[in-house]
């Protein structure tokens, strides 16, 4: 079957200019400084692939880089400046812990053609990737008195009892995604993929969603799932041209195969990866199935589409 593109995926490099540290839950060890140095190796190797596109999938800079955000996020644009393919950014939790969504409008990371952090883009007539925002309903980048912000206020009031919503004590199951470092997707933005999945549908193209927070059900853990995945993948089962998902966000990554024969794949994260071990991806897509090509620390995989 004939290659339709090849891309290069990186995600969660979370660059700051700090020491070493465990995570937040105390379990694994973060290499802030070293990240960097991995982005670079990311770099290189996708120029020597020949790739087509980056996919960039969120938290590119950590939330300790804050002070000095401008400067850390120049930095690890300097790593990709060889590149002179596009290259696609998904915002990720840390990103709005630097910045306001306003503000990120503003910087090299914001690579929607439009106001929406939503997109779609044709990299061969028979393939269409989806950009989608996860964070489109949250209490991250928006401000009080934002629509958005008041649906997420309440929702995390209603289904998080803790006074730190970071926090998922006392939550079971699925019920853990509730928590303030994930986000939903709102009306409009489901309403903009159906019509997207429609015209691809049309059109005979196979479709990949990309975005920070999984969607896949069993494709990572519960405590990050989008809050309303449910709810997007009632959508996209809806349309047998949707062949794979990408995500981040769960630093040990997942795969989930489901029931309607989507393909989802949680990126592991660069900066828990050792020094001298890189982590990313060169993905090419056939007619009749993508080809993970993991590098170091990134799992591999072949993934079959169904016939539509």
């Amino acid at each position: 079957m004939a290659l339709l593109t090849t891309f290069g995926a990186v995600t969660d490099v979370q660059h700051a200019d700090s020491d070493d540290a465990m995570d937040y839950l105390q379990q694994f060890l973060r290499y802030y400084r070293d990240a960097k140095t991995k982005l670079g190796i990311f770099a290189k190797e996708c120029k020597d692939e020949k790739v087509e596109f980056v996919l960039q999938l969120g938290d590119f800079l950590d939330g300790r880089a804050k002070a000095t955000r401008d400067a850390t996020l120049q930095s690890l644009m300097d790593e990709l400046a060889s590149l002179s393919v596009p290259i696609h950014h998904t915002w990720g939790n840390h990103e709005f812990y630097c910045y306001s969504r306003t503000e990120l409008k503003q910087t090299a990371i914001h690579s929607s053609p439009s106001s929406t952090l939503y997109y779609d883009f044709t990299p061969h007539p028979r393939l269409r990737f989806i950009v989608f925002d996860p964070y489109d309903i949250s209490v991250l980048g928006r401000v009080e008195g934002e629509p958005e912000h008041a649906i997420a206020t309440a929702l995390l009031a209603a289904r998080n009892p803790n006074a730190e919503k970071n926090s998922p004590e006392g939550l079971e199951g699925y019920g853990r995604r509730f928590v303030a470092f994930n986000g939903g997707l709102g009306r409009a933005q489901l309403d903009w993929i159906e019509s997207v999945l429609q015209d691809a549908k049309r059109l005979g193209q196979r479709v990949i969603l990309v975005g920070h927070v999984p969607i896949g059900q069993r494709s990572c853990e519960p405590i990050c799932l989008a809050w309303n995945y449910n709810e997007v993948l009632g959508l996209l089962h809806r349309y047998p041209c949707v062949v794979a998902t990408f995500a981040g966000h769960d630093h040990s990554g997942g795969y989930e195969l489901d029931e309607c024969g989507i393909h989802h794949l949680v990126l592991p994260s660069v900066l828990q990866t050792k020094p001298g071990t890189p982590c990313h991806a060169v993905v090419k897509v056939y007619e009749d199935r993508l080809v993970v090509d993991g590098r170091g620390a990134m799992p591999s995989y072949e993934c079959r589409f169904a016939k539509i």
